[in-house]
């Protein structure tokens, strides 16, 4: 994506280009749910080691043609892999960047425990974490594999209030896509 940046210094009106990168680490195929849409019928267990995970962030970070970079880790079910997720960011975390970089975490929400949780809630600032929901109950339900109940929603609520929300539509939740954009 690129962006122009406006600045003003000593009475001059300046614009910069912002190059951000994207790049997408799909850190697994396992997911433990079996929603009706999805489009990976053949669901095996391939994951991404850490060495080829910290390679693809070292070579776009010391790259001089981007002004700042997403770090989008995907999957399956990321936290499928906590470990993996956790080990990652903190190598990032730990090194100097010469550009501005921020993780975003896209997930079911269904296999987090309280160790996962604190350790999220302690990094929050650091990352950004978007929930996967259909909408209530009964539509993410028909959606979901019956999954709304292990979603702790108030734990996403505090910890990313402003976060978006991926809502998937099916045919069978097109009838309730009012109430549940409301829902949401």
């Amino acid at each position: 994506m690129i962006k122009e940046k406006f600045k003003k210094e000593n009475g001059i009106s300046m614009i910069s280009l912002v190059i951000t990168i994207l790049i997408m680490l799909i850190l697994t195929n396992k997911c433990n749910l079996n929603c009706v849409y999805c489009y990976e019928d053949q669901k095996y267990n391939g994951r991404m080691n850490f060495e080829t995970a910290i390679c693809n962030i070292e070579k776009v970070l010391e790259n001089d043609r981007y002004s700042e970079m997403d770090i989008y880790l995907f999957g399956g079910e990321p936290f499928l892999e906590f470990d993996s997720v956790k080990k990652i960011c903190e190598w990032t975390w730990n090194k100097k960047w010469r550009i501005p970089y921020k993780f975003t975490v896209s997930t079911n929400g269904t296999t987090l425990r309280e160790k996962e949780k604190e350790w999220l809630r302690k990094n929050r600032e650091k990352m950004w974490v978007v929930l996967s929901l259909d909408g209530n109950k009964f539509s993410h339900d028909i959606n979901r594999s019956n999954s709304f109940d292990l979603i702790d929603l108030e734990f996403f609520r505090e910890n990313w209030p402003e976060s978006g929300i991926k809502m998937t539509i099916s045919e069978k939740t097109l009838p309730f896509l009012y109430e549940n954009i409301k829902y949401i």
